[in-house]
């Protein structure tokens, strides 16, 4: 885990510190302060920002195959094996970009508890 982690430039505290301070944290952080606290909220941040990446990489890919689709729409289509061609870059971008519609999904253990 700590390569990820460092290979990110992240910096993870060391949870295992009881009644260390965490000048971060707020009430509505919830009940779980100092090392522990940080360590959950950086979870969360970090779930965050990967689907903010996801998206923004997803909408750049997807309208980098827009254009590609687009230009082959527009070019000239009289040569038979050229219009065979772009007919079939077509299908093989929709597909491409029909997967990229799909949502994926991670497993991962529970890390934070609530008390009713």
């Amino acid at each position: 885990m700590d390569w990820y982690l460092e290979t990110a430039g992240i910096a993870i505290p060391d949870y295992a510190v009881a009644g260390d301070s965490d000048p971060e944290w707020k009430e509505e952080d919830g009940p779980n302060r100092g090392s522990i606290g940080r360590a959950e909220r950086i979870v969360g941040l970090l779930l965050d920002a990967a689907g903010a990446l996801a998206g923004q990489i997803n909408q750049y890919k997807t309208d980098e195959i827009n254009a590609r689709i687009t230009e082959l729409e527009q070019a000239d289509l009289n040569d038979p094996d050229v219009r065979k061609q772009a007919l079939a870059d077509i299908v093989t971008l929709t597909k491409i970009r029909d997967q990229l519609q799909k949502q994926v999904r991670w497993t991962l253990p529970q890390w934070r508890v609530k008390s009713d």
